[in-house]
């Protein structure tokens, strides 16, 4: 039985915080009404942590829901398995038999998904690939006559660093110091708006701490 939106209140009035890989995990089929999509959406209370590796969510699925929580309750998230990175083939993960295919990773016998083989930077990028952002803020109402834009460089480290950091109680400005000394393992690419890796060689002559 699925939870409803009895259950989701009952969950933020207890205390939770935190809307674990939101849209996953739902039969293929759900009611129209009662489910606990809706209400979870709509809970101000929790944040809605997604997967944004191009496979567990539709492009228009996380545009609505980041429009609906904000960048302020939306954390980015990997639902990388310990296969990813195998080969192509068949391979035996938590008691399951899976099927790795490039970045896909699916469960042998059933049609769904078992986990992913995108690391988060990979989530970055995809997200940082959709236009979601309104003229108007993403808010309620017609909004303007604009396209939507995509996120800023700013945006993306707002719901893929400091959001989660924030989220298991660390603060982002104390972690960032802690690593003000290293040499950055990404570069934002400006004309392009996406992430990379830094070239290995600027990693490698890193300040020593």
């Amino acid at each position: 039985m699925l939870a409803g939106a009895s259950d989701v209140c009952a969950l933020a009035d207890a205390g939770a915080t935190l809307l674990t890989h939101l849209g996953n995990g739902l039969p293929n089929l759900v009611h129209r009404h009662e489910t606990s999509l809706w209400a979870s959406l709509a809970e101000d209370r929790l944040s809605a942590m997604l997967i944004t590796d191009g496979q567990h969510l539709r492009s228009e699925s996380i545009v609505t829901f980041v429009r609906a929580k904000g960048l302020k309750r939306t954390i980015l998230t990997s639902d990388v398995a310990p296969v990813a990175g195998l080969a192509d083939g068949v391979y035996a993960c938590f008691g399951t038999q899976v099927r790795v295919e490039g970045e896909y990773v699916r469960n042998a016998t059933e049609p769904c998904l078992a986990g992913s083989g995108a690391l988060m930077l990979r989530c970055v990028n995809h997200l940082a690939s959709i236009a979601l952002v309104r003229s108007d803020g993403g808010g309620g109402g017609a909004g303007g006559s604009e396209a939507p834009r995509r996120l800023t460089r700013e945006e993306l480290v707002q719901v893929a660093f400091r959001n989660p950091l924030r989220a298991i109680g660390l603060d982002p400005e104390v972690v960032l110091d802690a690593w003000s000394a290293r040499a950055p393992l990404v570069r934002w690419r400006g004309v392009e708006g996406d992430f990379v890796l830094a070239s290995r060689r600027s990693r490698m002559n890193r300040p020593q701490s």
